[in-house]
């Protein structure tokens, strides 16, 4: 495990911090040879999410090894100690299953009574947001404390609606956060993505973590330096991992998380 730029000993960085932080099952998991997107349900964060690849459009009916190891990132305390997860407002972009919000919402008990929203997944692809829906349900994750809304990048009656969700409850929270996991692809709308961060963060303020896989290391550069230049945010942790597993065409199966903060 080694930090990458804004990750090293240099700058305040923690490179040894996904040895502390991933479990052995999400390692076992991430290195296992066995068929994961067959399987028709798997588990995050204590949590057991159901992919259906096949019947989702696009990508965002499989759980991918980026949403395990941001779960465990998360839960295992990888973020700034005084961000209090529990009394944050969590928001994922491009949730797809839903398996990062599901294992955060499973395990910091949302599926109990709640007087205020605590978490909100959105995605724009109708049939991942369905199948989101349907994991939340399963485990009674459900409003006020939960919701799973459609949110389209670059549909502004899609972003004033959460906007207007979002707010009251981000007043009432420690802090904001908002999510990702494995949405930059080749071909990837990243104008779109960004003007929706743009929107989300000017009026949020949040602290912005994503993850991903190494696919195409010019549109995740160009993405990152896009985050940095055009949004009130600022790197603050950069860290790697190489699991040693054959990657996809392509890609060198180092994944990443970057950590920003707002400015």
């Amino acid at each position: 495990m080694d930090g990458g730029g804004p990750g090293s000993d240099e700058d305040g960085g923690r490179p040894d911090l996904f040895a502390d932080v991933l479990s052995a099952e999400t390692k076992e998991e991430i290195r296992g040879a066995h068929d994961k997107f067959g399987a028709r349900r798997r588990q995050v964060g204590g949590a057991c999410v159901r992919q259906d690849y096949i019947a989702v459009e696009g990508t965002g009916g499989a759980v991918y090894d980026s949403a395990l190891v941001l779960s465990d990132f998360l839960l295992g305390g990888g973020i700034d100690s005084d961000v209090d997860l529990a009394q944050s407002l969590i928001i994922e972009l491009g949730t797809g299953t839903g398996a990062v919000s599901t294992a955060l919402a499973h395990r910091l008990g949302y599926d109990a009574p709640g007087e205020r929203l605590r978490l909100v997944a959105t995605d724009g692809c109708i049939d991942a947001f369905r199948l989101a829906k349907a994991n939340f349900a399963q485990l009674k994750l459900q409003p006020p404390a939960v919701e799973v809304r459609r949110l389209r990048w670059g549909d502004d009656a899609d972003l004033e609606g959460l906007l207007s969700l979002v707010a009251p409850a981000a007043l009432a929270a420690q802090s904001t956060v908002i999510l990702m996991s494995d949405v930059i692809y080749p071909g990837s709308d990243l104008d779109a993505l960004i003007t929706c961060l743009r929107s989300l963060t000017e009026a949020l303020r949040p602290l912005f973590v994503m993850a991903h896989v190494d696919r195409d290391q010019e549109n995740e550069a160009q993405f990152l330096r896009r985050v940095e230049e055009e949004l009130p945010l600022s790197v603050s942790m950069r860290l790697r991992w190489t699991p040693h597993v054959e990657p996809e065409a392509g890609s060198t199966g180092t994944l990443y998380v970057h950590v920003f903060e707002p400015r």
